[in-house]
């Protein structure tokens, strides 16, 4: 846009130094005329001319921006590397956390097994005890019982002994009163009817 209008200012200068002072008004229309037809520019033409024709900054800021963005992109680009390694991390992350809550149930559930096995293992302990205090009673019971029963033994034997005593001495006062008397003598002493207490004796010795 700038070359244009120097090229329009240009143009007008070199028309008015030509003409002479009485032909102003023409020159003035015609110069008009040209600068209005000069600025008039087609839009597609106007954009050819911008990019064929590029002033030397312009080319020069062009080319550093170009620098510019491949020095980003070289800048970026480890970088994409970077975000992809994290991502994968942060998904193994995730991964761990997920196995980790996994395992602090399942140590929850073995504590909660150990300590119903400590229980139970209480409960038999007491359980156990119940049936030894049982058993030494029993076993105690078992003593005394046998005890007595050697007690009873030995007064049975003592009984015995005494009864034989007995019997052995009725015997001899049997054979003592007997002696001398008639069998059809059935009063007094010596007599042993089937009624007499020296029956019944002799019988139950027997």
């Amino acid at each position: 846009m700038s070359y244009i209008l120097e090229k329009k200012k240009s143009f007008v200068a070199s028309w008015s130094d030509d003409s002479s002072v009485s032909e102003d008004g023409e020159c003035n229309y015609v110069a008009f005329t040209a600068s209005v037809q000069q600025n008039i520019i087609s839009p597609a033409r106007e954009k050819t001319h911008r990019t064929t024709i590029v002033p030397d900054d312009e080319k020069m800021v062009r080319k550093n921006c170009e620098d510019d963005i491949g020095t980003v992109e070289n800048i970026i680009k480890p970088w994409g590397g970077v975000l992809e390694s994290t991502k994968v991390l942060r998904e193994q992350v995730g991964a761990l956390e997920r196995e980790k809550v996994a395992l602090r149930q399942k140590l929850g559930e073995k504590e909660a097994e150990a300590r119903k096995t400590e229980s139970e293992e209480r409960l038999l302990k007491e359980q156990i005890n119940v049936l030894d205090e049982e058993n030494h009673k029993l076993k105690r019971e078992v003593v005394e019982k046998e005890e007595r029963i050697l007690r009873v033994e030995e007064e049975l034997k003592k009984t015995k002994e005494i009864w034989l005593k007995f019997d052995k001495g009725k015997q001899q006062l049997d054979n003592i009163l007997t002696q001398e008397k008639r069998e059809s003598n059935k009063h007094g002493l010596g007599y042993c009817g089937a009624s007499s207490l020296c029956n019944q004796l002799h019988s139950d010795s027997a």
